[in-house]
């Protein structure tokens, strides 16, 4: 290689893969507003409730979750009002901190796209997400029946007064082929 040109044509390649390399990263990091429900998801995971009422509207995310459209596995909409008994934040927080912790894991996000409307005063994100259920209701503590599942929706998020963006409410549908119902879980709340 002792022609010049074919060094600068070798140094302008390597340059323009790891270029592109870069180009691909950096556009495939979540935006803020993915991030935003990102951490509203891994801190549902956790089971901490507060934490999940920072990254909400009034700082409640019952309020979020009381605007919001569910759809269980079987297609119909989840009535909270009807299917839970005591339909109230202090309840709402208490199943989340000790029922959700316990039983959901392996939440993952297969695909995340965000839409900013109002010059970025409000945002959509659509997110698809993967997610396993530990059922310990059979009374098998060792070995709980295990439930694949997804959830497809919309996160609606708005610009707090802080200038922070956060979930105003989500509408998504569970979907399940092993049967998981969400409902079967509401008895709990």
């Amino acid at each position: 290689m002792r022609n010049p040109y074919v060094k600068l044509v070798l140094i302008i390649v390597i340059i323009g893969v790891a270029g592109l390399f870069i180009v691909r990263f950096i556009l495939s990091l979540p935006t803020k507003e993915e991030r935003v429900l990102i951490n509203l998801t891994r801190t549902f995971q956790r089971g901490d409730y507060d934490g999940m009422s920072e990254l909400s509207i009034d700082g409640s995310f019952f309020k979020v979750l009381d605007k919001s459209r569910v759809f269980d596995t079987d297609g119909q909409e989840i009535n909270w009002r009807n299917n839970v008994s005591n339909w109230s934040e202090e309840a709402l927080k208490v199943s989340i901190e000790l029922y959700v912790k316990m039983h959901v894991t392996g939440l993952k996000y297969r695909s995340l796209a965000t839409q900013r409307l109002d010059d970025g005063a409000k945002a959509v994100v659509h997110f698809l997400f993967d997610f396993t259920v530990n059922d310990y209701s059979t009374g098998n503590l060792l070995a709980p029946d295990v439930y694949d599942g997804s959830a497809e929706g919309d996160c609606f998020l708005v610009r707090s007064k802080d200038g922070s963006m956060v979930i105003e409410k989500l509408d998504f549908t569970l979907v399940s082929i092993e049967g998981l119902s969400l409902k079967k879980y509401l008895p709990y709340v």
